[in-house]
C-alpha cells in the first residue's frame, strides 16, 4: 500500500468461511462498524491475537 494512502485507525476483520476460504474486510475508522467496535469493552484474547 502506498504510504500516502495509509489511514490511521482503520480496522481489518478476518474470518474463515465454512469451506475454508479466508475472508477479510477493511473498514474506515469513521465507519459505523469501526465506531461500534471501538465502543466495545475489553475483548477476550485468543491465540496470538
Amino acid at each position: 500500500m502506498d504510504e500516502r494512502l495509509r489511514l490511521a485507525g482503520r480496522i481489518l476483520f478476518l474470518g474463515i468461511s465454512p469451506d475454508g476460504k479466508i475472508i477479510g474486510y477493511l473498514c474506515h475508522p469513521d465507519s459505523e462498524l469501526a465506531r461500534e467496535f471501538a465502543s466495545l469493552a475489553e475483548l477476550p484474547r485468543s491465540g496470538v491475537f
